[in-house]
């Protein structure tokens, strides 16, 4: 994603990563559990609409996530 929203520029220098990375370890963080994009989402303060646009445009696959084990590994 070439241009960045405020929010993901204000991320981005809060955790000294990429939003990208950003996103992931917070899937990552909360794998599996009923809530983690509820958590995902309250951990990084945007909206789960944000949340989903964002994901979608760097080619993040969620629906990765909602397993214990890494699909792919």
């Amino acid at each position: 994603m070439a241009d960045h929203t405020p929010t993901q520029r204000i991320l981005e220098l809060q955790h000294h990563l990429p939003i990208e990375t950003i996103l992931r370890a917070h899937l990552e963080k909360h794998r599996a559990r009923k809530d983690m994009i509820d958590a995902c989402c309250a951990d990084l303060g945007i909206g789960i609409g944000t949340f989903y646009r964002w994901t979608r445009q760097l080619d993040i696959r969620v629906r990765d996530y909602h397993h214990l084990e890494p699909v792919n590994a």
